[in-house]
Order: structure tokens, then sequence, then C-alpha cells
């Protein structure tokens, strides 16, 4: 790993960035995981908008800690959540990079449902896993300037990994 790029871990405890060497000295823990932001602020069903809004200021607090020297790195992640973001945005598995404003626009479809907009008109996940998930990696994009993804490791095999966020 170069010093001009990061690994990102979206992780179900913890959220963190690797950098540089990638010795424990360059991890940066960046926020909460994705289970406990979603324990903490998305576990009503059906999910409200303030549900949503309370996690993000979660998450933005927590971001507003990172040093400035790991804003706008290349980005890079192997976590099968990825894999699923990227799928549920519409990319194929054999996608190799998941752009911000892609992010940006499955937040939207997702924010779209707890706003009034009926479910049946979109098959996006209403799990609490898989919006921590994206709300998560949507913040990370956006706050800390990162303008893509690159999705390293293999797609296949990623739907058994990742069960919890398709409800089985």
């Amino acid at each position: 790993m170069t010093r001009d790029a990061a690994v990102l871990h979206l992780g179900a405890e913890r959220t963190a960035l690797t950098h540089g060497g990638g010795g424990d000295d360059d991890e940066v823990m960046l926020a909460p995981g994705w289970l406990i932001i979603g324990r903490k602020h998305l576990s009503r069903t059906p999910l409200h908008a303030i549900d949503i809004e309370q996690a993000i200021d979660t998450i933005e607090d927590a971001l507003m800690q990172v040093p400035n020297d790991v804003r706008g790195l290349a980005l890079s992640g192997s976590d099968p959540v990825l894999r699923n973001i990227a799928r549920i945005a519409g990319l194929n598995d054999e996608a190799s990079t998941l752009p911000r404003d892609v992010v940006e626009k499955t937040f939207e479809r997702m924010v779209a449902i707890p706003l009034g907009r009926p479910s049946s008109q979109d098959p996006m996940p209403a799990d609490m896993n898989f919006v921590a998930s994206l709300l998560l990696l949507r913040e990370i994009m956006h706050h800390l300037g990162f303008p893509s993804i690159t999705l390293s490791g293999a797609a296949s095999g990623h739907r058994d990994e990742l069960a919890w966020a398709q409800g089985k």
C-alpha cells in the first residue's frame, strides 16, 4: 500500500481506515460499525426519517475526529458489504469501482421510503444492517473527500456472506 492509498474496513463493530504502510499506527478508527449504528438508531420498523438523521449525526460526529492526512486518498475495500451496496446500486458483480455519485443516488433511493415513497416502487432493502452500511459508506465518502472506492477481492461467493443484508 502506498502513502496515497487507503483501505476501508466496514465492519460490524467498527469502521476503520488503514493507510500508508498498513501497520497498527496507520489504522484510523472512523466510526462505529454497521451493527452498532443499526442497533442504536435503525432498529425501528418501519424506519423513520428521524432514525436516519440520528444515525447520520453519530457518524458525522465520529468523522470530525479523523485526521486530515487521510482525506481524499485513493480508497479501496474488500468487505462483502461493499459488493452488496454496489449490486443494490445497480452495478454488476464485475464492477471494480463504486463512484460516490452512485452511492449518493442509492442513499436518495433509500431515504425516499421513510419520507413517504411506497416501498413497492423500489426493491431497496430496509433492514438496519444494510441501511447502516450504506449510511457509513456515504458519509465517509462525502465528508472525507473520496470520489470513489475500488472494490477489491473476488465478487463470487459474496451472496452467502451477506445473508444478513438480504434478510436470510
